[in-house]
């Protein structure tokens, strides 16, 4: 494997990116995002590095929308403090591996405590959560540093 992780091939990309869920997005300051649902916050975020996709076509958005969604059920059904989740910017790096932005949302407040980023990075450092493997194969996330904790736990 080389050492790519950041390097992207921009000639095969695509420009996708999670749409608002019937919102006007939020006008937020410079350091916070605007969820999908609107709501300025300060997402968790890195990239998704998926070793084997089984599609090339990387201006489909129905991958990047079942992903999402996926997603969504899982922090839903394993109750984890998320509001939303957002992709984009899918593109293949130098190693051929889909490489995907990630924003995680808290939910009801503006930033995860440290519990709640301990837990997310815990679900993705151990593959708890699991995308369709016959379409994504498999995957590993490089978190960016998260330093927006609230006090407390």
């Amino acid at each position: 494997m080389s050492n790519a992780h950041s390097e992207f091939l921009h000639s095969n990309s695509s420009s996708y990116s999670t749409e608002t869920n019937n919102c006007v997005p939020a006008l937020c300051s410079s350091d916070q995002r605007s969820s999908p649902n609107c709501i300025c916050a300060y997402p968790y975020q890195g990239h998704l590095y998926f070793k084997a996709p089984s599609f090339s076509n990387l201006e489909d958005p129905s991958f990047y929308t079942s992903l999402q969604s996926s997603m969504m059920s899982f922090f839903q059904s394993t109750r984890l403090p998320v509001d939303s989740v957002s992709l984009s910017d899918p593109t293949k790096n130098l190693d051929d591996y889909l490489v995907i932005t990630l924003e995680v949302f808290p939910l009801g407040k503006d930033r995860f405590n440290r519990t709640g980023i301990s837990s997310l990075g815990f679900v993705f450092s151990n593959q708890t959560f699991k995308p369709n493997k016959t379409v994504y194969g498999t995957y590993y996330f490089n978190a960016d540093n998260y330093g927006m904790f609230t006090s407390g736990k």
